[in-house]
């Protein structure tokens, strides 16, 4: 295409490159190339960024526009994560994003399976970029919200249970069964939550053995005498094997409660007054006749 012949270049210039650079040429032109390498750079990185935006989420590279190959993005970056980073996406932190976007939609801590069937990145993604799950779970924060939430959540179930014994202990005024329980509770939830009946019972401040023995004590009153197991049974709220699970005799569980102790008591005072008025009776009778009494 030149005018000269390629001696004349060669008795000017030591080398053709020496030529091209005095030219101007090649300067000009690498110039251009590298503008338009990184204006394509530019538009590259613009492409990554919308897409983010317009996914609200990291795209794959089977996403990018019909004008480009993932090859393309491969040359001008070395690898998809780097085009990511580049245009200043965060993998790491948008893979914790969605396992908060997961854990929210199904509200509960994320399996590895809900992940895979809700999620928009594949399984090989969080591999990646974490050592485990159970890491990921960590560093989502997600697992000590649930956690914390689950325990908070626990605590005031209990608390709720506990209150709901002692109204009941007030309304019935006495020690309740677990068959009285509201409706929306069952007794295997206080089992569950608590261990045992009893045990409940206990967490909500009920001596189920004062209640046992303020119970024969309201026995005694009604029949005016030291109740037997036969009037417990038909008088009394509790039945008999709760007494057997906390004395080891019904004669223990009378002693206890006071009940044997006050009952013989009045039994002997009423027995010495009676017999001092007998005593009286005689000495009067005795006055009355002036002789022994008949």
């Amino acid at each position: 295409h030149s005018g000269y012949p390629a001696s004349n270049y060669a008795s000017c210039f030591d080398s053709w490159d020496e030529a091209l650079r005095e030219s101007g040429v090649k300067e000009r032109f690498e110039t251009e190339s590298r503008e338009s390498s990184d204006e394509r750079r530019k538009e590259m990185i613009n492409t990554v960024q919308s897409l983010y935006d317009q996914l609200d989420r990291v795209p794959k590279s089977t996403e990018l526009p019909e004008k480009y190959s993932p090859n393309e993005f491969y040359t001008e970056f070395g690898s998809w994560d780097e085009a990511l980073k580049a245009a200043g996406i965060d993998k790491k932190q948008a893979i914790l994003d969605e396992i908060e976007r997961v854990a929210k939609k199904l509200g509960h801590i994320p399996t590895t399976t809900d992940i895979h069937k809700h999620d928009a990145y594949p399984a090989s993604r969080y591999s990646s970029c974490f050592d485990s799950w159970d890491e990921a779970l960590r560093e989502s924060g997600v697992k000590e919200r649930f956690e914390t939430e689950s325990r908070e959540s626990s605590e005031e179930s209990r608390e709720e249970m506990i209150n709901t014994l002692q109204s009941l202990y007030n309304q019935l005024d006495r020690v309740p069964k677990s068959t009285e329980l509201p409706e929306k509770y069952s007794p295997s939830d206080f089992s569950r939550e608590f261990g045992s009946w009893n045990k409940a019972l206990k967490a909500a401040g009920i001596d189920k053995k004062q209640a046992i023995l303020d119970e024969i004590e309201r026995v005694a009153k009604k029949l005016g005498h030291i109740p037997t197991t036969t009037d417990i049974h038909k008088h009394d709220a509790y039945p008999a094997s709760r007494y057997s699970s906390c004395f080891d005799s019904w004669d223990e569980a009378l002693r206890e409660s006071g009940v044997k102790e006050r009952f013989e008591t009045e039994s002997r005072e009423s027995s010495e007054e009676s017999r001092e008025e007998m005593i009286n009776t005689l000495q009067s009778l005795y006055n009355q006749l002036d002789r022994v009494p008949k």
